[in-house]
């Protein structure tokens, strides 16, 4: 249980950095077209739910749960600091971009977890 939750930290806290980092350089995504930036996201989100899935401890529906909390609260974290901005116009916005980045990283994490050795019991 600690071990998940430290390993849970550390995963909410390194997209939140990636996140401020592409927030802090503005032009590195402009040149590349919606197709590539899409493209390259759920890449790095399906790689990040099949890591999630080889960190965290325990049975593979635990497991899931985890890599669920990993992928929703950041969205969350913004939807709580957009609550205290002044941009309500995508209010809301953060909950949809959370349903679609836990679906990816949960088809990440069953990759992971299909080519995985299985555990004996």
């Amino acid at each position: 249980m600690r071990r998940n939750a430290v390993v849970l930290s550390v995963l909410v806290v390194g997209q939140l950095s990636v996140v401020y980092v592409l927030h802090a350089l503005p032009g590195t995504w402009v040149d590349w077209s919606g197709d590539m930036r899409l493209g390259v996201l759920i890449g790095m989100f399906l790689l990040l739910g099949a890591i999630a899935y080889l960190l965290f401890r325990g049975k593979p529906r635990v497991r899931f749960v985890w890599i669920a909390a990993t992928a929703a609260l950041p969205p969350l974290v913004n939807e709580v600091i957009s609550l205290f901005g002044s941009d309500s116009g995508y209010r809301g916005l953060g909950f949809v971009v959370m349903v679609v980045v836990v679906v990816v990283m949960l088809i990440g994490a069953l990759i992971a977890s299909a080519m995985s050795p299985k555990e004996k019991n």
